[in-house]
């Protein structure tokens, strides 16, 4: 009888730590959200609106209303298997980017229809990043920039921004602009995109080379430049110059997105181990990895209350408790 009850006991604390184990590992770690999504489904674009996250992917577009535990898809109007690069929100209308004849779409009813948004582009510009500032949206593109003041029904071109830069990331704050591009650097506005200079001051690889800019971001005053090959360089005036914050990082690394929440410092990289966190103002960098597949490539990172959210190559995706990250 009691060979009996002790067996009992130890089956009831096997199941507990299972269950316990199981419990800590889904709040602790990396874990996938694709219910909905297409497998192996190339995620480029998170965006949030409220309750609802939009993915942009090589399938289209889908949007979840539940943290990511399910997705549908969004893409009434927009043509079959269709990539999504970008997607920018005001109110109720989205912006998404896309590649080929039509350069970005537009749905004016939070997404539930969309409609190609082309007036003002030259054909085949690819719009690469949306930022919004106040009631104007501006798209960087692969012919420098273009301004709608009339929430996208016409786009014209900035004329003070070079027309043969490749933006590859618009950042703003105020009347203050950053622009990387993957062939000219930085360049920076502060007359909310009048007049432009380049800053590239120390932006330079080993050999001299003004480096390929993949993201920019503003941490306080700073700001923070994701490379194409030699990781994130910072300015504390403006691009006046710059150093590498690159301590704990990859050699070389691919920096794809760069993302603030309160003090933490977000890095996703390509083919270099996915997320990297820095609490001490790129500093210092360490891996967040758990969960993830090896060698992940992050292009998006998106936080709500509760969440952090991570769109990766080839793998759709995924969420962690921002509480891991921040103690709380």
């Amino acid at each position: 009888m009691e060979r009996q009850i002790f067996r009992i006991i130890f089956i009831v604390l096997l199941a507990f730590t299972a269950w316990f184990c199981k419990k800590v590992t889904n709040t602790t770690a990396w874990s996938t959200v694709n219910t909905g999504l297409p497998v192996n489904v190339n995620v480029y674009a998170l965006a949030i609106n409220g309750s609802q996250i939009f993915a942009g992917t090589d399938s289209g577009i889908y949007v979840s209303v539940n943290s990511g535990s399910s997705w549908v898809a969004d893409t009434t109007g927009l043509p079959v298997h269709i990539s999504v690069y970008a997607i920018a929100i005001i109110g109720n209308n989205i912006f998404a980017s896309t590649r080929g004849s039509v350069s970005l779409y537009l749905s004016i009813n939070n997404g539930s229809s969309w409609a190609a948004d082309t007036i003002g582009f030259p054909k085949n510009t690819f719009v690469t990043t949306l930022v919004i500032s106040g009631n104007n949206i501006y798209a960087g593109t692969s012919n420098g920039i273009y301004l709608t003041k009339n929430s996208g029904y016409s786009w014209s071109s900035l004329a003070g921004f070079p027309a043969n830069a490749y933006v590859t990331s618009l950042i703003t704050s105020g009347s203050s602009f950053f622009a990387g591009t993957d062939n000219s650097g930085v360049y920076f506005s502060s007359n909310s995109g009048t007049l432009w200079n380049a800053v590239n001051n120390n932006l330079t690889d080993p050999n001299g080379n003004i480096v390929e800019i993949n993201c920019l971001a503003f941490s306080g005053s700073n700001i923070l430049a994701g490379t194409y090959s030699y990781g994130v360089y910072m300015s504390s005036n403006n691009g006046t110059s710059w150093a590498t914050l690159n301590n704990g990082l990859p050699k070389n690394t691919m920096v794809t997105a760069l993302v603030i929440n309160g003090n933490n410092i977000f890095a996703g990289t390509n083919f270099s181990d996915g997320v990297y966190m820095s609490s001490n103002s790129g500093n210092n960098w360490s891996a967040v990895n758990p969960g993830l597949p090896a060698k992940a490539t992050v292009n998006s990172i998106v936080f709500d209350n509760t969440y952090a959210y991570i769109g990766i190559l080839n793998g759709g995706v995924y969420r962690r408790l921002l509480s891991v990250f921040t103690g709380t």
